[in-house]
């Protein structure tokens, strides 16, 4: 991954010169009809794959199960490199936005597969097609959560991810903070009374956030 990734802010107001289900504000491209706010750009996909490559560095994955369902997969690259890694099991991406590889893509392998949809409603799929169902209204609680739903052997906890400082992929994740905040900081700006612009003092604050995972 090269170290530099361009980032183009434009000042442009809202147009209808898009694809179909779509909008554009200041330049980024949004899902219409839909409570969303991120975008559905190639930029968003430049940070989602950055956020994959950040999150894998920390917690390393480990599976019993032969069905996954990977909620609001995003560009695919979590679904792809699993179904690479665990050839035995399927891997399906879900998201609302149809940004993920088609079905006649050359990456995609015959245990993987994406579905366009909206998980707030009724899937495609047969109760019990997938493992244990879970309430995310409470994805938070992941130890009580995944307990009542009769998972064993659990280890939940989070890991600090600081925004900018303590090493290379602590600097990345600042880059992925960035980028998800211009992608929405024209909307959200007005709404939370801030200034557009992120401040720089990450590291001088020594800002961090969780990264909260469960696991059996």
């Amino acid at each position: 991954m090269s170290d530099t990734i361009l980032i183009e802010s434009e000042a442009s107001l809202l147009t209808d010169d898009v694809l179909e289900g779509f909008k554009t504000i200041a330049g980024r491209r949004f899902k219409t009809n839909t409570t969303y706010i991120l975008s559905s750009d190639d930029e968003e996909l430049t940070r989602l794959d950055l956020q994959h490559y950040i999150f894998s560095s920390l917690k390393h994955h480990r599976f019993s199960w032969t069905s996954f369902m990977k909620v609001g997969c995003g560009s695919g690259i979590w679904t792809l490199e699993m179904a690479r890694m665990w050839p035995e099991s399927t891997f399906v991406g879900i998201d609302i936005a149809e940004v993920f590889p088609t079905p006649n893509s050359d990456d995609l392998s015959s245990n993987c597969s994406f579905i366009c949809a909206n998980v707030l409603e009724r899937l495609p799929f047969e109760d019990g097609a997938f493992a244990r169902g879970i309430d995310i209204d409470y994805i938070l609680e992941i130890e009580p959560l995944m307990k009542a739903n009769c998972f064993e052997y659990i280890e939940s906890d989070y890991i600090s991810l600081p925004v900018g400082w303590g090493g290379r992929v602590r600097e990345l994740n600042a880059r992925n903070v960035y980028m998800a905040w211009t992608s929405v900081a024209t909307m959200l700006a007005p709404i939370l009374k801030v200034t557009p612009d992120l401040p720089a003092n990450f590291k001088a604050n020594k800002t961090w956030h969780k990264i909260h995972y469960g696991s059996r």
